[in-house]
């Protein structure tokens, strides 16, 4: 299945909402050289009293899809303290995962376990922000 295509799956499955990507950010996110591992910082924000179960939902349903996009979590952890320059500060927690590829990552979300899955995340979310980093750009100590 050429890029293209792979994209109107997801966007038809997904939408241009913000919590997905939008057909313009799959194009960016599918440029990237064929092979090359990517992470993803995902901020989160859950909504008040109920977010937090509703996310949790998502971890518990997602597991399949993100084994089979050969997804690995590098990180989880809830935020004490956020500050910044501009734009939101008010995160909760902060997950970093890494795929073997763009590819792999759009494999994902076209995976039924994620379509479903989706909804919970959808549901325990008030705000996100994610940035897709090249594996072989990021710094490690």
């Amino acid at each position: 299945m050429t890029h293209a295509k792979t994209i109107d799956r997801i966007i038809a499955l997904h939408g241009e909402t913000g919590a997905a990507p939008t057909r313009r950010d799959w194009e960016s996110i599918m440029a990237l050289p064929d092979g090359t591992p990517v992470l993803i910082l995902n901020l989160l924000k859950f909504i008040p009293d109920t977010g937090v179960l509703a996310y949790g939902k998502f971890v518990g349903k997602v597991g399949p899809a993100f084994r089979a996009a050969g997804g690995r979590q590098i990180f989880y952890g809830p935020a004490q303290s956020c500050f910044g320059v501009h734009g939101a500060t008010d995160w909760d927690a902060a997950i970093l995962s890494e795929y073997p590829s763009a590819s792999a990552l759009a494999q994902m979300w076209l995976h039924p376990g994620f379509v479903e899955a989706n909804k919970s995340r959808m549901d325990g979310l008030e705000n996100s922000l994610v940035m897709v980093i090249r594996r072989d750009q990021a710094r490690f100590p």
